[in-house]
C-alpha cells in the first residue's frame, strides 16, 4: 500500500498530536517517511535480499545539483557500490569512533565534518546519533539507521549502504583505517603561520603535526586576520550528563509564517506586524538574589530552507522583537498595542541566516516575543527556542476559539426564509464590512479580516485563520464582500453544529465517517 503523508495544516496537527504522545524524543524518535528500521531489516533477512531504499535511489541525481549534478566534472566516473563490494572486510566501527580516524573525501562539506568530529568527543551523544547493534557481519542486510535532532525533534532515518565510489575510493567518506564506514564527512584544515620560525624548536616539533587529522595550530594574530566570525555551540540541557553542571531550562515552539494571515513582516510594517505569531514568557526569578536581572536566550531557526535551494530559494531574512506585557492569556495582541509600545529588546539584526540568537538580561516580568521575516508575506516554517537560567513560564499567545452567537428564535417552517434574512442582516450586514473597507473599494485586506470577524463575534486561532484566508482571499490577499458574507455564514453554521454535538461542554467531539460526510455536504449547501 502506498503511504499517505499529510501536508500543510494537516501536517501541523499531526505533528502536535505526535509531540503530545511523546514522539520525537531520542528514545522514541519519529520515523522518517514512516520507515521502521527493525521491520525492514527483519523483512530483508527473511527474504535474503539486501535493502534498497527507494526514497534515496542509487542514481547520479541523488548526489545533488549544480556542481554535483549528473554529468558534472566532479561526479564523472562515479558509481554506487556497497562496502562489501569494494572492501574485503568492512566494519561499521573499528576500535571506537574518534575525531582523527575519519578523512575527507574528494567531495564534501566542512561544516558537517566539524560537527561529526565534535560528536565523537562525547560518547553518550554519539550513541544518540549512531545507535548500537549495527554491523557488516551479524544480521547484515544492507540497511542502517541514524538519529538526528531536527527542529526540536529526534528523527530516525533509514538508509541502504550503497555509496558513491570512483576508482575504488569513496567520494564522500573514507577512514584512516580504510575499512570503517560509520561516519560522514570530516575535513582537514591546515595553516602555515608566517610566525612559525619564531617558535622555539622543541615546541615547534610538538606543534608540527603533519597528520591529516583535522587539527592545526595558528597564531592569534593570524586567527584574527583570517576569520571574521566565531560561533560557539552549546549542548542543550537534555544532552548534559553530569548532574553537577548547571542546566538551563528550555522551551520550544514550532510555528509558521503564511502569506495573508501570519506573515506580517518586521516592526517597519505597523499595519501587518501584529499578525505575526506571538509567544509569552514570564520571568519570575532574577539570576542573583537582591538583583533584578533575569537572563535568557532566544533562538529563532528557519526550517527546511536548504531543501528549497533546489527551487532557487535562499534563506529568508529573519529576526524578532521583545515587548513587555502584563495581561491575560488567550489574547493575540492587536495593532494598537504595537503602535503604542516600543520593544524592550530585539535580535541583534535581521539577517538571512538559518538561525538568529541573542542573549538578554531583563527585569522580572512578562514579555511577548514576536518572530518575523523582515518583509511581510514571506512564507516559511520556523522553530522558536527560549533558554533561561531559572524556571520560566512560556506559551504561545493566541486568541481562544469562541463565537458570540445569538439565541435561535423559534421559527415555523414558513418563517425560515425570513429568519435567514434576519440572521444574514445581523451577521453579515454592510456595517461590519464597511468599517474595515477603509478605501471603499469593496474589499478589505486579509489581515484586517481577522479584526472584522472578531467585530462580528468570532475569535479565531492563527491556524483556523490561515485556513480561512486560503479559502476566501483572492490572489492579491484581499477579501470581497461576497466572500466575507459566505465566510460568516459558514462559521456561524459550524459553531452551532459543534455546540449542539458538544453535549458535555468539554470543547471536543467525536465524529463518525457518515457524520463527517453529512457535515461536508451541509457545509456546501449552506453557502449555495
Amino acid at each position: 500500500m502506498e503511504p499517505i503523508y499529510a501536508s500543510g495544516v494537516a501536517a501541523r496537527l499531526r505533528s502536535d498530536w505526535d509531540r503530545n504522545e511523546g514522539l520525537g524524543q531520542n528514545d522514541n524518535a519519529l520515523k522518517f517517511l514512516g520507515q521502521d528500521f527493525e521491520s525492514l531489516r527483519a523483512c530483508c533477512l527473511q527474504s535474503g535480499c539486501l535493502y534498497e531504499d527507494e526514497t534515496f535511489p542509487a542514481h547520479p541525481s541523488s548526489l545533488g545539483f549544480k556542481e554535483l549534478a549528473p554529468g558534472s566534472a566532479k561526479t564523472k566516473g562515479m558509481c554506487w557500490m556497497r562496502p562489501t563490494e569494494f572492501c574485503t572486510d568492512p566494519h561499521f566501527i573499528v576500535d571506537g569512533a574518534t575525531r582523527t580516524d575519519i578523512c575527507q573525501g574528494a567531495l564534501g562539506d566542512c561544516w558537517l565534518l566539524a560537527a561529526i568530529a565534535c560528536l565523537t568527543l562525547n560518547e553518550p551523544l554519539l550513541r544518540r546519533v549512531v545507535p548500537h547493534g549495527q554491523s557488516f557481519h551479524q544480521n547484515y542486510a544492507g540497511i542502517f539507521h541514524f538519529q538526528f535532532w531536527q527542529f526540536g525533534e529526534w528523527v530516525d532515518v533509514v538508509i541502504d549502504d550503497r555509496l558513491p565510489v570512483r576508482d575504488g575510493k569513496l567520494l564522500f567518506v573514507h577512514s584512516a583505517e580504510g575499512a570503517e564506514f560509520w561516519s560522514a564527512l570530516v575535513e582537514k584544515a591546515y595553516a602555515n603561520s608566517k610566525e612559525w620560525k619564531g617558535i622555539d624548536p622543541s615546541v615547534r616539533e610538538r606543534l608540527h603535526n603533519c597528520q591529516e587529522d583535522g587539527e592545526f595550530w595558528m597564531s592569534f594574530h593570524d586567527f584574527m586576520r583570517e576569520f571574521s566570525r566565531l560561533e560557539i555551540c552549546n549542548l542543550t540541557a537534555d544532552a548534559l550528563q553530569c548532574r553537577e553542571l548547571k542546566k538551563w531550562n528550555s522551551s520550544l515552539y514550532p510555528g509558521e509564517w503564511r502569506r495573508g494571515s501570519t506573515a506580517g513582516g518586521c516592526r517597519n510594517y505597523p499595519a501587518t506586524f501584529w499578525i505575526n505569531p506571538q509567544y509569552k514568557i514570564v520571568l519570575n526569578d532574577p539570576d542573583t538574589e537582591g538583583q533584578d536581572g533575569c537572563s535568557f536566550l532566544v533562538a529563532l531557526m528557519q526550517k527546511n530552507r536548504r531543501v528549497l535551494r533546489r527551487e532557487g530559494k535562499d534563506m529568508e531574512t529573519i529576526g524578532y522583537a521583545i515587548y513587555e506585557f502584563l495581561g491575560s492569556t488567550g489574547v493575540h495582541l492587536k495593532r494598537d498595542f504595537f503602535l503604542k509600545h516600543t520593544s524592550s529588546a530585539r535580535s541583534e539584526l535581521f539577517i538571512n541566516l538559518r538561525e538568529v540568537s541573542s542573549r538578554f538580561c531583563l527585569p522580572a516580568g512578562e514579555y511577548i516575543i514576536v518572530p518575523s521575516t523582515f518583509e511581510p508575506n514571506k512564507e516559511g516554517d520556523f522553530v522558536l527556542r527560549v533558554f533561561s537560567e531559572k524556571v520560566t513560564v512560556s506559551e504561545e499567545l493566541d486568541d481562544e476559539l469562541s463565537a458570540d452567537l445569538p439565541d435561535d428564535p423559534a421559527l415555523q417552517e414558513s418563517e425560515i426564509d425570513e429568519g435567514f434574512k434576519a440572521l444574514f442582516l445581523k451577521l453579515a450586514g454592510t456595517a461590519v464590512f464597511r468599517e474595515f473597507d477603509l478605501d471603499k473599494s469593496g474589499t478589505m485586506n486579509s489581515y484586517e479580516m481577522r479584526l472584522a470577524l472578531e467585530s462580528a463575534g468570532f475569535k479565531l486561532t492563527n491556524h483556523i485563520f490561515q485556513l480561512i484566508i486560503l479559502r476566501y482571499a483572492k490572489p492579491d490577499m484581499n477579501v470581497d464582500f461576497d466572500s466575507f458574507v459566505t465566510c460568516l455564514i459558514r462559521l456561524e453554521s459550524m459553531f452551532k453544529i459543534f455546540k449542539s454535538m458538544d453535549t458535555e461542554g468539554g470543547g471536543t467531539v467525536s465524529f463518525s465517517f457518515f457524520q463527517v460526510c453529512y457535515l461536508i455536504k451541509l457545509g456546501y449547501s449552506c453557502v449555495k
